[in-house]
C-alpha cells in the first residue's frame, strides 16, 4: 500500500496539516466511496464506505461504518451498516448533517453487468434512506424507495443540504431518463427533518448533454451557486439561483473539466471548489475572488486555479480499491510529526474551525 502524500504547490490557498492511511492491513478489501460529517458540538467524524471482497468491483458490496472522536487521530474498527445480498451497497449522495441531533444517509444499492458498454454498466437501483439521532450508534431501518428520475435517482451534493427561509431543506439531485443515458440535473425540497422529498426542478438538462454530479453553495448576497458535471464534453458548467431553488439562471461553462465537486465558503467569503479533473488536465482547487460578483445571467468572474502536481495525487479515487485516505490541512509535515499527539489533534480542530 501507497501512503498517502497530499501536496500543495506554495502560493496554494489551503495547507495540509496531516494524512494518515485508515483500514490498509489484510485482508485485500476494496473500500470505496467515501463520505465524512463531523458533529459540531463534540467533534465526532462519522465515515462511511463500500466495502468488497477481494480487489475487484462486484455486485457484493457492503456499506460501513467508523467513527472518530479524536479528530482522526484514531478511528474505530468499521462495522457494516448495509447490506443486501447481491447488491453493491454504497451511499447515494453522502452523509448529509441537518443538526448534530439527527445525520440522514441515503442508501444506494446497485447491480453490474459488466458485458454493458458505457461508464455506468448497471442494471438495478434502489435508493431509500435511514438517520442517526446518536451520532451513529444506532440507525432507523432504512424507508420507502426514492424514485425522483424513472430510473437512477441519486441526491448527489457533498454540501446536501441547505436549510431555506421557511425551515425546508434544499437537495441537490441527479438522475436518468433511461440506463446510462440523458443525465439530468437539478434540486428538490423536503421538510425540515428530510424524510419527505418532493418532485425536483431541473437545472441542467439537454438532449445532447449528460449532466450528473452537482453541488451548490450559498453566497455571501442570499443566492445559491451551482456546479455540475457534464459527461459527454466534460465541460463543467454553473449557474445561479436568486430564489432558493425555484428559478436558475442560464448555463454558464466553468474554467473546468471535472466532475465531484465540492463547494465550501470559507470565512473571507471566498468559495473553494473541489473537484476531480478530466480530460487529461490536472486536478486543481478553483477559488472564487470575493470582491467579485455576478448577477443571475452574466457571466462567471475570473477564478484563480491552483495546479497539484500529478505525482501528489491522492491515491484514492471513486470507485477504485484501495485504502480509505483522509487528509487534514497542515503546515510542515516535519513540524506536525515532532509534536505531540495531543497538540497535533488540536491543530487539526483549530483549522477545521476556520471554515463556515
Amino acid at each position: 500500500m501507497v501512503a498517502p502524500a497530499p501536496a500543495l504547490l506554495p502560493d496554494a490557498p489551503l495547507e495540509v496539516l496531516d494524512a494518515q492511511m485508515l483500514f490498509a492491513g489484510p485482508p485485500v478489501r476494496r473500500r470505496s466511496a467515501p463520505s465524512v460529517a463531523r458533529l459540531e458540538s463534540s467533534g465526532r467524524l462519522l465515515l462511511v464506505f463500500t466495502q468488497v471482497a477481494g480487489p475487484r468491483r462486484a455486485s457484493e458490496g457492503a456499506l460501513m461504518l467508523t467513527t472518530s472522536d479524536d479528530g482522526g487521530g484514531t478511528w474505530a474498527e468499521a462495522a457494516p451498516l448495509y447490506a443486501y445480498p447481491g447488491w453493491f451497497c454504497m451511499s447515494i449522495g453522502g452523509l448529509a448533517r441537518i443538526a448534530d441531533d439527527l445525520v440522514r444517509l441515503f442508501l444506494g444499492r446497485i447491480q453490474f453487468d459488466f458485458s454493458l458498454a458505457g461508464t455506468e454498466p448497471m442494471t438495478g437501483w434502489h435508493v431509500s434512506s435511514t438517520f442517526t439521532t446518536d451520532g451513529g450508534s444506532s440507525w432507523a431501518s432504512p424507508g420507502p424507495e426514492i424514485r425522483l428520475f424513472p430510473t437512477w435517482t441519486e441526491l448527489y451534493g457533498a454540501s446536501n443540504p441547505h436549510r431555506l427561509s421557511d425551515g425546508s431543506l434544499l437537495w441537490a439531485v441527479s438522475g436518468t431518463l433511461d440506463r446510462d443515458v440523458r443525465w439530468q440535473s437539478g434540486v428538490c425540497w423536503s421538510d425540515p427533518r428530510g424524510e419527505h422529498i418532493g418532485e425536483p426542478t431541473l437545472i441542467a438538462a439537454a438532449s445532447d448533454r449528460d449532466y450528473s454530479d452537482t453541488d451548490l453553495v450559498r453566497l455571501d448576497d442570499g443566492r445559491f451557486l451551482a456546479v455540475v458535471r457534464e459527461h459527454k464534453t466534460l465541460q463543467s458548467v454553473q449557474a445561479w439561483s436568486a430564489d432558493e431553488g425555484r428559478t436558475w439562471s442560464r448555463l454558464e461553462p466553468t474554467p473546468f473539466m471535472a466532475s465531484n465537486p465540492k463547494l465550501f465558503r470559507v470565512r473571507s467569503g471566498a468559495v473553494v471548489c473541489q473537484l476531480q479533473h478530466h480530460g487529461g488536465r490536472r486536478p486543481e482547487l478553483a477559488v472564487h475572488r470575493p470582491a467579485l460578483r455576478c448577477a443571475p445571467g452574466e457571466r462567471t468572474p475570473t477564478r484563480r486555479r491552483v495546479r497539484v502536481p500529478r505525482s501528489d495525487r491522492p491515491r484514492r479515487r471513486p470507485g477504485r480499491s484501495g485504502p480509505a485516505h483522509l487528509s487534514f490541512g497542515r503546515r510542515r509535515r516535519t513540524a506536525m510529526a515532532a509534536a505531540p499527539r495531543s497538540e497535533r489533534v488540536a491543530r487539526r480542530k483549530r483549522a477545521c474551525s476556520h471554515l463556515s
